[in-house]
């Protein structure tokens, strides 16, 4: 049989916005973004090395490869010292510095006008001078890495020999390894090390290009995050905040005085929720809240 009537949709058919339509970015091979970051550490921890004695060091960075956290600190030799650097609000993980004996001694030996010689044989722990010039070596490494990704959220989370202990990671860990060498001019040469996980790699520099889609032609931004941004809040600054009996308050009339004391710390909330503190003072003859402590 052949129907003798058309088909009539129930309802509109849905419209879904670009940001559901949009395709996905592809993925990165981790190891080819830290090929790409690597030659920024040159230029910032030759620098840094100067002024720990090291005359115009040329730093050359090999290509990134993997190896275990275990295979790393073999790779190093001991003794050595292990940073944990913690980079930015997105690393999830901490960055490794590695230095070894020789550069340790070498620079320790330039800073007391030396020709950068390490004793022979080597000790099997660094002695009190070393530890106390690798106090000197490690706003180096901070420094470095803070220049490189341009970002002044770097610090140190811990130090330790070992750098399973100094990271919190297992000693089988995945991990990209990036071999640093300073050349310098009488022909010596120190070595460093980094060593990120492919997690770190990606939040510390995997951030995607604005693309022309994120605003309207007004500029208006089309993500639902920064629409929700600009959402207007009530705020609610509790200037005075005081008890009074029932009696007392059944008799308020008309010109009563009523003495209050504002607080020194003024509660600023939403719907309830304090999220900062200030002192009340005056803008411009209006009242105003000067923030003192936020979140």
């Amino acid at each position: 049989m052949k129907p003798e009537h058309s088909f009539v949709a129930e309802r509109a058919v849905a419209a879904h916005c670009e940001e559901l339509l949009a395709s996905r970015r592809p993925e990165v091979d981790p190891a080819d973004l830290l090929a790409q970051f690597a030659p920024k550490l040159a230029d910032p921890l030759a620098r840094a090395l100067a002024r720990l004695g090291a005359i115009k060091p040329r730093v050359t960075i090999a290509a990134p490869r993997p190896a275990s956290l275990e295979e790393i600190a073999a790779s190093v030799g001991e003794p050595r010292m292990c940073w944990a650097l913690k980079a930015g609000a997105k690393a999830s993980q901490p960055v490794l510095a590695f230095v070894d004996a020789e550069t340790v001694f070498g620079l320790l030996d330039r800073a007391f006008g030396g020709k950068g010689e390490a004793p022979d044989p080597m000790p099997d722990a660094f002695p009190l001078s070393a530890e106390l010039f690798l106090a000197r070596i490690e706003p180096v490494l901070v420094e470095t890495l803070a220049n490189a990704l341009e970002i002044a959220e770097v610090q140190v989370a811990a130090r330790h020999a070992d750098p399973a202990r100094a990271s919190g990671l297992a000693k089988d860990t995945a991990m990209l390894l990036l071999d640093v060498t300073a050349e310098l001019e009488d022909e010596g040469e120190l070595s460093f090390a980094f060593a990120l996980t492919p997690e770190t790699v990606a939040a510390l520099l995997d951030a995607p290009a604005p693309s022309p889609s994120d605003s309207g032609p007004t500029g208006a931004p089309a993500t639902c995050e920064a629409v929700c941004m600009d959402a207007p809040l009530p705020l609610r600054a509790t200037l005075v905040n005081m008890r009074m009996g029932v009696s007392r308050l059944s008799a308020l009339k008309p010109g009563d005085v009523l003495p209050v004391s504002i607080a020194r710390n003024v509660p600023l909330s939403v719907r309830g929720r304090v999220i900062a503190h200030g002192t009340v003072g005056e803008v411009d003859e209006r009242v105003a809240l000067q923030i003192t402590q936020a979140f």
